[in-house]
């Protein structure tokens, strides 16, 4: 017995070390700081926890009894090939690994420590930022573009490379801080959700991090006038539904996108040329049942301005990289955790989930734990509440 909780213990703490090292080096690409191009660092960030993958797989895998071990084998086979075919097999055996590892973990633990390694990462990206110490020629989010309106507005990226990053990156801190508060924001840290939200327009012109911040205080509201009541029904199954309902909206719209439609020309236009986008990459690399390798270009990547084709909606992109069977599952899997939150009563996680759908229509982290913690919820543990939704 005493050996168990031995085991359990190290097994918990290794988890939460593989987790801040994979989120540190998954996010490398968005920051401009020389302390990624030492070799030792990336050597670390990289292989550490790789190597403690294996060993976290081996201390859980005793915790899979029966079908539910054959199904994680099953699954493991599945992520490798896919991972294999669109030559991204590093994020998705570790995007697996912490999935699979988290049971018998308290969710609210793991995203306390996914908030402290965003909130490190981003402090540190800000400061650089600030003392002059990014890469600022290879910074094309820095200077002037046409804005909300039309008007030409400055944008800043704080180190992050393209201001669009920065903006949601702080939407996920904010995310993460709402899910630690249990979606009670006092009023003054509503006012500072606020701030921060005016802040990102004005420095960022992100519209999207910027409307999200402010649905959550919003949300927040909502929670709090429902506090001894159950949300209601129509509510409740409209979070549930939410993330398969905007997969298949923005894979339809992507398909039936016609640029010479002045209504599809408005739509393409407030979701800032995602369609236009989306079209092209299905035109150009079609879709598989389990994933290619297709090559996007962002602003700060070799391609530059003049090639960008980044595909940012986190469902078309899936979609397109992934293949078919991928996109179904993850969301899928997306809808059993909201099913479950709902189930459990916990109205904060069931519309953080509502609040990062919204987000993977125009923004590619809903899956990408380096950004958004939530896939994590799948097999962690989760405190029961008192007060369940009707």
């Amino acid at each position: 017995m005493e050996s168990n909780k031995s085991i359990n213990y190290l097994r918990k703490y290794l988890y939460y070390f593989t987790l801040a090292l994979s989120v540190l080096y998954m996010l490398s690409p968005y920051s401009l700081l020389g302390f990624y191009d030492y070799k030792i660092v990336q050597l670390f960030l990289r292989w550490l926890p790789l190597v403690q993958s294996f060993f976290l797989l081996f201390l859980s895998f005793q915790m899979y009894k029966g079908r539910d071990a054959i199904l994680l084998l099953l699954s493991m086979i599945f992520i490798i090939f896919v991972g294999f075919n669109s030559e991204q097999l590093y994020f998705f055996w570790q995007s697996f690994i912490l999935v699979v590892c988290a049971k018998g973990i308290e969710f609210d633990k793991i995203v306390k420590v996914h908030l402290l390694v965003s909130i490190l990462f981003c402090g540190l990206n800000v400061i650089g930022y600030e003392l002059g110490m990014t890469g600022q020629a290879n910074n094309y989010s820095d200077g002037i573009r046409e804005g909300l309106i039309g008007d030409w507005v400055e944008r800043k990226d704080f180190g992050y490379g393209w201001s669009t990053d920065f903006a949601n990156h702080v939407l996920f801190i904010l995310l993460d801080l709402w899910i630690v508060l249990k979606g009670n924001l006092r009023w003054w840290v509503s006012i500072i959700y606020i701030a921060i939200s005016v802040f990102i327009i004005v420095e960022c012109d992100s519209r999207l991090a910027a409307g999200s911040i402010i649905m959550i205080v919003l949300l927040s509201i909502y929670l709090q006038l429902k506090k001894t009541k159950p949300i209601g029904t129509f509510i409740k199954w409209g979070a549930v539904f939410s993330i398969p309902i905007f997969a298949i909206m923005s894979i339809w719209a992507t398909y039936a996108y016609e640029p010479s439609d002045p209504i599809w020309f408005i739509i393409n236009f407030l979701v800032s040329n995602r369609l236009n986008h989306g079209a092209d990459a299905l035109y150009e690399f079609g879709i598989t049942w389990f994933g290619q390798p297709v090559e996007m270009y962002g602003a700060i990547d070799a391609g530059g301005l003049a090639e960008y084709n980044y595909v940012d909606s986190s469902y078309v992109q899936y979609f397109i990289c992934y293949g078919v069977l991928f996109t179904i599952i993850i969301v899928y899997l997306f809808f059993i955790m909201t099913k479950r939150a709902a189930q459990r009563g916990d109205n904060t996680l069931l519309f953080a989930f509502f609040v990062a759908g919204v987000s993977g229509i125009i923004a590619q982290f809903l899956f990408e734990y380096r950004y958004c913690v939530l896939i994590l919820a799948l097999m962690a543990s989760h405190v029961p509440l008192k007060l369940r939704a009707s």
